[in-house]
């Protein structure tokens, strides 16, 4: 099968000799089946499932999926859901969907789309696990449609092997006093290439975006991240925080758009990386695109190696230097952990992390 090309293209190009404009897929794919195994963990009596949904394509240029990726999964899906969450509904329990990938199923092409109804509230875990070492592939698309008031929480957690590839787009269209925010772990994987649109399309909408990564070895890690602000007093909020060691290479492209007509709108990015090693590839694009007069935008980056007073401070305290590092890194990723209702959940990628991290 053939490979991704020029996918998570930045909004707005620039020199070409950068290498920021787009990524490509370089693995071969595996060959697609049907995934045989039942994904869906929690499902809330309340919620609907729906067979089909046809989502006005209006909404869906709004909503603003990857193209490339999001015509690959419409043509090879092997594991679709659509979810409508009904109208003032407001579900405690989260939707949880675990897709494990092995020998038997080496690759998930998932399709899910999540309808809010007005004043509805749900919260949607959704996680990429490896469990074997089989060269394995995920390609995915999730849309959320939230109406007015509506509340919708997405953490995707992604634990692939060292062998597989994931490229994943993840979208969302916003309404009137409605709230939509994406939490990603991307920690596994030997090619990360991750989109993810959000747009605040009326007014008072909140759109946010946070994110945590870890990069070993020679993982290649590609982000897109970007928040859209289409209506008066929308605001917005992006997050991204990692760890780089080895001979890793990150890309990581952030975009805050504030269109014409977008008055009194709010918006702010930040990224922060450590560094564990001199051979990394650390690239940050941070975008700020106005087409009003009247918002505040801000961005800020911050990279650097290992805190040495802090590691001053923990060694006087008795720790080890390889344990006072690991608590650094650990401290450095536990904002986006933080933002992670689900217990289990959470320390399953504190263990996860904390057996990756190698800082001799």
């Amino acid at each position: 099968m053939s490979n991704f090309k020029a996918i998570n293209s930045i909004p707005v190009r620039t020199w070409k000799w950068l290498n920021v404009n787009d990524t490509a897929v370089k693995y071969e794919i595996n060959e697609i089946a049907k995934y045989t195994k039942e994904p869906i963990v929690t499902l809330p009596e309340a919620v609907v499932v729906l067979e089909n949904y046809d989502i006005d394509k209006k909404v869906l240029d709004i909503i603003g999926c990857e193209k490339n990726i999001s015509n690959f999964v419409e043509k090879n899906t092997n594991t679709k859901y659509i979810f409508s969450i009904p109208k003032d509904c407001t579900i405690i329990e989260p939707i949880v969907i675990s897709y494990e990938i092995d020998k038997e199923n080496t690759s998930v092409i998932d399709d899910i789309v999540i309808i809010a109804e007005a004043n509805s509230a749900v919260n949607i875990l959704v996680k990429y696990e490896g469990k074997d070492n089989t060269a394995c592939f995920h390609a995915g698309r999730f849309m959320v449609v939230a109406k007015e008031g509506a509340k919708v929480n997405i953490t995707k957690s992604q634990l692939l092997n060292d062998e597989s590839v994931h490229v994943d787009t993840s979208c969302a269209v916003v309404g009137e006093n409605a709230k939509v925010r994406f939490v990603y772990t991307e920690v596994g994987a030997k090619q990360i290439a991750v989109h993810s649109n959000v747009a605040a399309n009326e007014k008072n909408a909140n759109a946010e975006i946070y994110s945590m990564y870890y990069g070993d070895k020679d993982r290649e890690l590609d982000f897109n991240y970007k928040l859209v602000y289409n209506a008066p007093e929308t605001t917005g909020n992006m997050g991204v925080r990692g760890i780089l060691g080895d001979a890793s290479k990150k890309t990581f492209r952030g975009t805050l758009d504030f269109v014409s007509g977008a008055k009194g709108s709010k918006g702010s990015e930040e990224e922060y990386t450590v560094l564990l090693s001199p051979n990394i590839r650390n690239i940050s694009a941070p975008l700020l695109l106005c087409g009003e007069d009247d918002v505040e935008g801000v961005h800020a980056n911050s990279t650097g190696k290992l805190d040495e007073n802090k590691m001053f401070y923990l060694m006087t305290r008795g720790m080890s230097e390889e344990d006072a590092k690991k608590i650094i890194v650990e401290a450095a990723l536990a904002p986006i952990l933080e933002l992670i209702d689900d217990v289990k959940l959470k320390a399953d990628l504190s263990k996860y992390i904390r057996t990756r991290i190698d800082v001799k």
